[in-house]
């Protein structure tokens, strides 16, 4: 519109319906819209702030004067600040704050505004302490109580209230201590029953504090008291001979006594010497290593109060060297041991200078210090060892040859030293062995003694010399056996064909050093005694055969019974002997040397007939040089039948071995026992034993020769 022209704007205008404004019109009403709105904005504002600086000025009006900082008072602060500072400080209700806020207007005059307040508060905070005061003496605390009282100032009117309340207690305490220190006196003085009359009088004493906490306690003290004086004799009695067990076991009576009792106190000097005896004796046992047995006595003493400290330390030194042993039982170096050692050290370091033991624990500290060094320098030696080659045997040997001759870590080096050793001489011989048993592999004698040969080589003292000693003795014992094995096979095929008696003569050709020597002996045993047995076996028979060939022994008439046979007086012979008699010589037969089993085999006897047969005593018989106590008991015996022909047996020839085999020492024999074995005999009615024949023992020693012609060898195998 302003670029058109003013002609043509206004026939415009004047072509626009009625109520429709004008340009201009707009123009101007919109301006005077414009001043209004600013005007209202204008008037808001000023009221916002009329307003907010009014309500403002009434919170202010409001509002409480901030409190005063209490921790920054000073002497020009104002009246009303302190007053404030000491009444916040006693409602906290502590006895510190409480006693410094009275202290601080304690100083205030009459002339000072605030002076009338102060007071009033100064006599609340006097009877707060003045209730204190009453609880502590409750709790038996009189001194604290008086120190309460004396804190309440002059001008308050609780301080008389104070006073008459103090002279009140300490007529109370006067009472009750009185009573309570003649009761004291009389508990000393074991006068039981006065005591406790004194103890019941306490009851009577009219405060809480006396008639019922000091009542008890009292009690208490009496039982004690009485406890004490019974355990006091054997306190005395246990330590009277001074042995360490007798004052320990003192100590721990007297342990059980209370401390405040009169009994302990009496005792407690003499037991602070038996305390001090044990402490030397304990560091004595220390100085010998005898860790466990110085700890136990140290623990013993620990019982005694006066002592406990240096038993203390006493344990602690013990601990300490219990741990630094600990690393001297296994022969190598470990880390281990160095940890061990530290520890030792740093226990040692916590005995103070004034202990008895200090001198101890320095000197250990230097000498675990000191093995510490030699245990890091055989580790060093350890591990160049543990390479395995000879150069390297040989520096570890070098390495710990350095540790010196006083040094209490010698001896494990020498031990070091000397494994080292054996294992340079097991690389050196190795070898040697190694060809040996391949040398032997073979088997063959040949073979054997080469290996044995090389083996040899080996000098004494050597690590594998008694490796090298076992094999040649089993090679040995190898080629033994190879070169006595036919020899016993020999003598076995011999046995299997019956002859014996070949078969031993073969046997006993292995010595007795030889490795088949046990075994040959065994089967020569079990040969000889197959031909004993049979030897045994064949004379039984012989025997029998006589006592069936004699003929019945004849009576006079006038002393026979006439209702008896004439069987019934034969003489019986002797059922306790089972060998038949051996001829007279005049040189018998020396017994072999070879050891003979002679075997526990006895003939069964026939059984009588149940009509006939009736068990007949016998007359001991003894042989000749033993007593007859060594005689058995008599068995029941039965005639034979039918009498038969004397047969003489044959006798029973042992040959000797041949004098090129050395037989084995025989052992020196017992007393010879006689080998018995029932007989039957015919049963006799008579009322008397009859008469035995006298028989020759035969002993089992050696087999007895029966008969003058020998038999051939067949028969005695049989």
């Amino acid at each position: 519109m302003s670029m058109l022209a003013g002609d043509e704007f206004n026939s415009l205008a004047a072509q626009l319906p009625e109520g429709v404004l004008s340009p201009e019109e707009a123009a101007s009403r919109q301006r005077g819209l414009d001043k209004s709105w600013r005007w209202l904005l204008v008037g808001i504002n000023l009221f916002a702030v009329v307003g907010g600086v009014a309500a403002a000025g009434f919170v202010w009006l409001m509002a409480l004067p901030p409190a005063p900082e209490c921790d920054r008072l000073t002497a020009l602060s104002a009246e009303v600040e302190r007053l404030y500072c000491a009444e916040e400080a006693a409602r906290t209700g502590e006895l510190p704050k409480l006693l410094a806020s009275m202290e601080q207007l304690k100083q205030w005059t009459p002339e000072q505004p605030l002076y009338r307040e102060a007071q009033r508060l100064m006599n609340d905070w006097s009877g707060q302490l003045l209730l204190m005061a009453r609880q502590k003496v409750q709790a038996s605390d009189l001194e604290g109580a008086l120190k309460l009282v004396d804190k309440i100032p002059q001008s308050t009117p609780k301080y008389a209230e104070a006073q008459e309340a103090v002279a009140a207690w300490k007529a109370l305490w006067a009472k009750g201590e009185g009573i309570m220190n003649a009761a004291l006196q009389e508990m000393q003085q074991q006068n039981w029953s006065a005591a406790m009359a004194h103890v019941r009088e306490l009851e009577y004493v009219p405060h809480d504090y006396w008639r019922f906490t000091k009542t008890v306690e009292m009690s208490r003290r009496f039982w004690h008291e009485r406890q004490a004086r019974k355990l006091e004799p054997e306190v005395r009695k246990a330590a009277a001979l001074g042995k360490p067990e007798d004052l320990q076991k003192a100590i721990a009576l007297m342990a059980q006594m209370q401390a405040d009792t009169f009994a302990r106190k009496e005792l407690q000097p003499l037991v602070n010497q038996w305390s001090d005896t044990l402490l030397t004796l304990g560091l004595q046992r220390w100085k010998e290593a005898k860790v466990d047995e110085a700890i136990a006595i140290a623990k013993a003493v620990a019982a005694n109060p006066q002592r406990k400290v240096d038993a203390d330390h006493l344990i602690r030194l013990s601990e300490a060297r219990k741990l630094a042993l600990s690393t001297r039982v296994a022969w190598y170096a470990s880390p281990q041991h160095v940890l061990s050692l530290r520890e030792a050290i740093a226990a040692a370091k916590h005995i103070p200078e004034d202990s008895r033991v200090y001198a101890q624990a320095q000197d250990s500290i230097a000498s675990w210090t000191q093995q510490i060094g030699d245990l890091k320098q055989l580790q060093m030696a350890q591990m160049t060892a543990a390479l395995g080659q000879k150069e390297a045997f040989t520096l570890a040997i070098a390495q710990a040859q350095t540790i010196a001759p006083n040094r209490l870590r010698r001896a494990q080096a020498q031990t070091l030293i000397a494994h080292w050793r054996n294992e340079l001489e097991r690389l050196e011989d190795a070898p040697v062995l190694t060809r040996a048993r391949r040398l032997a592999e073979p088997g063959t004698v040949a073979a054997l003694r080469q290996g044995i040969a090389l083996a040899q080589t080996v000098p004494m003292g050597r690590a594998l010399r008694g490796e090298a000693q076992g094999w040649i003795y089993e090679w040995t014992n190898q080629i033994q056996t190879i070169e006595d094995e036919p020899f016993l096979r020999m003598a076995r095929s011999l046995a299997r064909q019956g002859k014996l008696r070949d078969a031993i003569r073969t046997a006993s050709v292995i010595r007795p050093e030889r490795a088949l020597y046990q075994r040959a002996q065994a089967e020569i045993r079990g040969w000889q005694g197959q031909i004993n047995a049979a030897a045994r076996a064949r004379a039984l028979q012989e025997q029998r055969a006589n006592a069936a060939a004699q003929p019945a022994a004849t009576e006079p008439a006038a002393t026979r019974p006439a209702n008896l046979p004439a069987e019934a007086s034969r003489p019986q012979p002797d059922p306790r002997l089972s060998n038949p008699p051996a001829p007279a010589t005049s040189n018998p037969p020396r017994p072999s040397r070879l050891q003979v089993d002679w075997g526990t085999t006895a003939p069964t006897p026939v059984a009588p007939s149940p009509t006939e047969a009736r068990p007949v005593p016998s007359p001991a018989i003894a042989p000749v040089g033993e007593s007859p106590a060594m005689s058995p008991p008599s068995a029941p015996v039965a005639e034979p039948p039918a009498p038969a022909a004397p047969v003489i047996p044959a006798p029973v020839v042992v040959p000797a071995p041949s004098a090129e085999v050395a037989p084995p020492p025989a052992p020196t024999p017992a007393p010879p026992m006689i080998q018995q074995a029932p007989v039957p005999v015919e049963p006799q009615v008579r009322s008397q034993p009859a008469p035995a024949p006298v028989i020759a023992p035969v002993y089992d020693t050696e087999p007895v020769p029966v008969s003058r012609s020998p038999e051939p060898e067949s028969a005695a195998a049989e």
